[in-house]
This record gives structure tokens, C-alpha cells and sequence, in this order.
């Protein structure tokens, strides 16, 4: 009776032991929408298995499956659909020697990327985007700067094609491809940080369709820059001819 007390009580020392190794592996990454290979491990245990998961939210499921035994080795491959939150998950197992019973958790981080954002990390994405902003701004000025119209007379007429104006639409062009790196930066930003992804997926969403109208729009734009650079050489020469130009 001595002897099988002592033996349930390496029992019960080897499950703890296998739980707290468990435990302080808490707070491991994964990585969102991927398959999960849970595996635990005990010396003396005849079987184990996953009785719960906590997801993010805190809404647990009961799921009761057995591991499957190699060895002192047990494991279980779980679907990628339960890692679609952001945040901690937490597996619960229940491991034993068909006398007693151990249980213990399995924790880790999901993440957008399947790997720890660091502070340093952060620090780049926030450094990026402020440089983007400053850029932005710093065209905006020039824009401000730059001729919009051509020289004209006090009647109205041309009297010299500035061609600096045609500067103006290209650097919006610039600032529209800075806004959709700033739009990119944010939304993974957002998926990466928040432990609600929507505002992530918004921004990723507006990124994408900014993306399919440059696309098509820029060209046509670039298109329309260049017949309006020919355009105005053709009015200076007629206006060096000393043809009278009214536009309105």
C-alpha cells in the first residue's frame, strides 16, 4: 500500500513537472489561421487529453479529444480555425496514469505574423510613418509653391506658358503612392496591435482598393500630363507667333 502511495505520488510529481514545463513555455507565439501542433510530455502518463480552449475573448469550448501517445510524447494537431482572434489562447490538458489525474494549461500569443512584435520593432513601423507624413507634407508645401495658371495680361491674355504648372499633378501622383504606403503601414499596424483586427482589415481594405484605382488611374493621369505638355507647347508657339490666347 506504501509502495503504490509513493508511486502515485511520482506520478502526480512527473504530471506537475510536465505542466509547469508546459506553463513556462506560456506566451509562445502562433501564428494566426495556422494549424497548432500541441505537444506535452510525461514520464509516467498513459494518456492525455485537450479538455478546453480559451480563445481571446475568454469563451471557452469543451473539447474532451485524446492525444495521441508516442512514447512519453503526447500530441495533437488542432485546426487553424481556432487561432483566428489576436491574443492569448489557452489549452487545457488533462494528463493521467489510469489512477490520477493531472491537469495544466498550454498558452500562447497569436499574432498576425506568428512572431513577437518588439518595442524596437514598433519604434520602426511609427518612425516610417512619421517620416511618410513629413514627406507628405513637405511635397504639399512645394505644391503651394509651384505656378498653377500661366502668365497673363491685364486683359486676360497668355502671355508666357508656365510650365512648372505640370509639376503640380505629378507630385500629387507622389503623394498619392506615399498615402497608400502610409495606408499599408497602418493596417498592419492595426492587425498586428489592436486584438481586434476590423480596424486592421479597414485600412488594409481602403489600401487595396487605392491600390486597384492607381492601377488604372495613374497611367490615364500620366496620359492626360503628357497631352497637356504638348498642348502648351503648341499655344507657345502660336503666342510667339503673336497669336492672342484666351483661355478661361
Amino acid at each position: 500500500m506504501r509502495t503504490n502511495n509513493y508511486k502515485l505520488m511520482l506520478v502526480f510529481i512527473s504530471l506537475l513537472f510536465m505542466i509547469n514545463l508546459v506553463s513556462a513555455a506560456d506566451y509562445l507565439t502562433q501564428k494566426q489561421n495556422t494549424n497548432f501542433d500541441l505537444v506535452v510530455q510525461s514520464n509516467n502518463g498513459t494518456a492525455c487529453i485537450l479538455s478546453y480552449i480559451q480563445y481571446p475573448n475568454g469563451v471557452q469550448s469543451i473539447f474532451n479529444i485524446p492525444l495521441t501517445k508516442d512514447g512519453q510524447t503526447f500530441y495533437l494537431t488542432i485546426s487553424s480555425t481556432n487561432y483566428s482572434q489576436i491574443g492569448n489562447i489557452c489549452h487545457g490538458v488533462t494528463c493521467t496514469d489510469g489512477s490520477s489525474s493531472s491537469t495544466g494549461s498550454v498558452c500562447r500569443e497569436i499574432t498576425y505574423t506568428g512572431e513577437m512584435i518588439t518595442m524596437e520593432q514598433s519604434y520602426i513601423y511609427i518612425f516610417a510613418l512619421a517620416f511618410l507624413v513629413l514627406i507628405s507634407l513637405g511635397i504639399v508645401f512645394i505644391i503651394g509653391k509651384l505656378p498653377a495658371k500661366d502668365a497673363r495680361d491685364e486683359t486676360g491674355a497668355i502671355i508666357q506658358i508656365s510650365m512648372l504648372k505640370h509639376l503640380r499633378p505629378v507630385l500629387w501622383i507622389v503623394i498619392w503612392g506615399l498615402s497608400l504606403a502610409m495606408f499599408f503601414i497602418i493596417s498592419n499596424l492595426g492587425i498586428a496591435y489592436l486584438p481586434n483586427a476590423m480596424i486592421g482589415n479597414l485600412f488594409f481594405a481602403i489600401y487595396r482598393v487605392a491600390f486597384y484605382i492607381t492601377i488604372i488611374g495613374v497611367p490615364i493621369y500620366f496620359i492626360w500630363i503628357f497631352y497637356s505638355i504638348f498642348a502648351d507647347k503648341e499655344t507657345q508657339k502660336l503666342i510667339e507667333s503673336g497669336v492672342e490666347i484666351r483661355t478661361p
